[in-house]
């Protein structure tokens, strides 16, 4: 199941440290990424590695895609699709999300976060993702190959990834 959501080996990770707030702007996410890199892994506090995209332009134009919009601020304040929800729910409120936009080309999520957001609202937020879509992993691993996601072979895990592609796009919302 990692495989549904790791970046690959020659990735550069950064991990979510100790620290109170992570600050966006210094661009501490992607120091030292190649400049052709258009992503990295982000290492959670429970070790996992996550693949997130990542946008630093800053203008006023902002083309909106037709996938699902995540907003955390400063104070770890959280809001999908312009609804504040609380962190913990998010997974199955993004279940539904994804639920509704299965026949949508593009799924991705864009993860919006203020000048400096708390830490442990990242990490939680981004474990809550992956678990939003694993739910639906699971029923489209059950739909389409009969058996549970822990079960499919390489295969079929690509074919889930086709059909429902793992896609964090981490922006500055101070470009709005």
């Amino acid at each position: 199941m990692i495989l549904l959501f790791s970046p690959n080996d020659s990735t550069k990770t950064v991990l979510i440290n100790d620290s109170n707030l992570v600050d966006f702007n210094t661009n501490q996410f992607i120091k030292g990424t190649n400049s052709n890199d258009d992503h990295f892994g982000l290492k959670l506090k429970n070790g996992f590695v996550v693949k997130i995209y990542y946008s630093i332009e800053r203008n006023n134009c902002v083309i909106q895609n037709p996938g699902i919009s995540i907003l955390l601020n400063h104070e770890g304040e959280l809001a999908l699709e312009m609804n504040i929800i609380p962190i913990d729910s998010i997974k199955f409120s993004l279940y539904n999300e994804l639920q509704k936009k299965k026949e949508i080309k593009s799924k991705k999520i864009s993860l919006f976060l203020s000048n400096a957001v708390p830490t442990d609202s990242l990490n939680k937020v981004a474990i809550n993702i992956i678990e939003g879509y694993t739910l639906l992993y699971s029923e489209l691993a059950n739909e389409l190959f009969h058996k549970k996601i822990c079960e499919l072979n390489l295969q079929q895990i690509n074919e889930l990834k086709k059909i429902m592609p793992f896609q964090i796009h981490l922006k500055d919302s101070t470009q709005f």
